[in-house]
């Protein structure tokens, strides 16, 4: 009786505002149709070393300590690449590939470039620490863009990235089992959405650069345009079939790799910039843009003290 009255009450709401999208919308959230990740966790709890921390505070300082220090640990474990990843290495095996030193420089932007990036930002994402709402970057975006744009140029030239787009905002993602655990929490990154417009300007630059180069590697399916998990399931399969019609056997060895992001390694990264022909001025950008990055985490509103991320990058940035 009770799920019938409750269905007829629902259908009767539904009926009742179909013409009106907001109304009809409040409805629908009311029946559990919102099934957006919600980013607040009420009354987390986190065990740290036998001990239960439940002050807000506490919690978000234990959490921030966990998540900027996991990989750091990851790393420590992680053998010495034995100068198989040294500069003369590297660019040995470059210029195998036609590559020309000092080939790419990260060349200025216009104000146009940044109006086209601030119209597309979606006016729902959270906001960053900085405050400013995505909608207000979008609907002001005729007007901003020239300062933008100065500023993206400024850190360009000097090939320093601002400090104030290097902090970010982490909120705890519980993801599975014990919700005692720091470790069953996921931490996103919550970034200022113009310092986002900057990277995805800087990231066209450079993926124009390594696709007309052509070096990339032609089988990657992840972070390219075009591209997905479907495309490399289709040049998996398409190979494996392959094979099989030719009368061979095939194996298949798959690695996961635990927290591939956070453990990116500064200096092979540089390397490989340097090989693969950016200029010196790209590569300081790219530095500055990697050293000196803080985060805290946010409890149910409140704010850790920040920490210092030593390693990898930003899990929810653009990939550089």
């Amino acid at each position: 009786m009770i799920k019938s009255a409750k269905k007829n009450y629902f259908n009767e709401k539904i009926e009742e505002n179909k013409k009106q999208p907001q109304q009809l919308w409040k409805s629908l959230k009311e029946l559990g149709c919102n099934n957006r990740l919600k980013t607040k966790i009420t009354n987390l709890n986190i065990k740290l070393n036998g001990s239960l921390i439940s002050e807000k505070r506490n919690v978000a300082n234990c959490l921030n300590g966990f998540f900027t220090t996991i990989a750091s640990t990851l790393v420590d474990k992680l053998p010495s690449h034995s100068g198989l990843y040294s500069e003369q290495h590297m660019n040995a095996f470059y210029r195998t590939l036609g590559v020309v030193k000092d080939s790419f420089k990260i060349s200025p932007v216009t104000a146009e470039d940044v109006l086209l990036k601030l119209r597309a930002l979606q006016p729902t994402k959270a906001t960053g620490h900085d405050g400013i709402p995505t909608r207000f970057l979008r609907d002001a975006a005729v007007a901003i863009a020239p300062v933008v744009a100065h500023i993206t140029n400024l850190s360009i030239r000097q090939g320093h990235v601002p400090q104030e787009f290097k902090l970010v905002r982490v909120v705890p993602l519980y993801k599975k089992g014990s919700k005692l655990d720091p470790g069953n929490y996921r931490p996103v990154s919550i970034l200022c959405s113009i310092s986002k417009v900057i990277e995805r300007l800087i990231y066209e630059k450079v993926n124009t650069y390594l696709l007309n180069h052509k070096l990339l590697f032609k089988f990657q399916s992840g972070f390219r345009r075009s591209h997905s998990t479907d495309t490399c399931l289709l040049y998996l399969t398409d190979y494996i079939r392959c094979e099989v019609d030719a009368g061979k056997y095939c194996g298949m060895v798959m690695l996961d790799l635990q927290k591939a992001f956070n453990t990116v390694n500064h200096s092979i990264l540089l390397n490989k910039l340097r090989a693969i022909g950016f200029d010196s001025l790209s590569v300081n950008w790219v530095r500055s843009y990697l050293e000196g990055r803080e985060q805290v985490v946010e409890v149910n509103g409140t704010l850790s003290t920040s920490l210092p991320v030593e390693c990898g990058r930003c899990s929810h940035s653009v990939s550089l």
